[in-house]
């Protein structure tokens, strides 16, 4: 089973963002989005992530990129994981804020100039705003926090 979230952008007073299918729980999507943030920053983060990939099957900081995918549905991203190719995407499909309740996914990961926003979707609760200059958060005990609050 897989634990589904949705890797988002700011735009304009809200967001919009792509589905990724697995580990999207905050001990790996959030801890993924926050290395690959560091050490590519915001500006190719968000590009790559959200506007020149349209699905994730799942995000891997230190996706190698050995070739093909030994499944023809995905694109390895060195760095960032496996994306789903193109032709099996639609650019023009953005998870919102207005589509929560329709969309499977748990988590929601706003990558935003100043820092990374977790939204746990069974809540629809902001867990927590965490600042890109100030040391990694905590994932576990965030996890923890919103399990226990739901």
């Amino acid at each position: 089973m897989s634990t589904r979230s949705i890797i988002a952008k700011q735009d304009g007073d809200i967001w919009k963002g792509r589905y990724a299918h697995w580990d999207g729980y905050p001990t790996h999507q959030g801890k993924s989005i926050w290395a690959i943030v560091q050490r590519d920053g915001y500006e190719k983060a968000v590009k790559t992530f959200v506007d020149d990939n349209f699905y994730w099957s799942v995000v891997k900081p230190l996706q190698a990129n050995s070739g093909e995918s030994e499944d023809s549905r995905w694109e390895i991203i060195e760095g960032y994981g496996k994306a789903g190719r193109e032709e099996e995407a639609d650019p023009n499909e953005w998870h919102t804020p207005a589509d929560l309740d329709d969309t499977w996914c748990e988590w929601v990961y706003i990558i935003a100039k100043g820092g990374l926003l977790v939204i746990y979707i069974e809540t629809k609760e902001l867990i927590g705003f965490y600042p890109w200059h100030e040391t990694e958060p905590n994932w576990e005990r965030i996890q923890e926090q919103a399990y226990a609050n739901a």
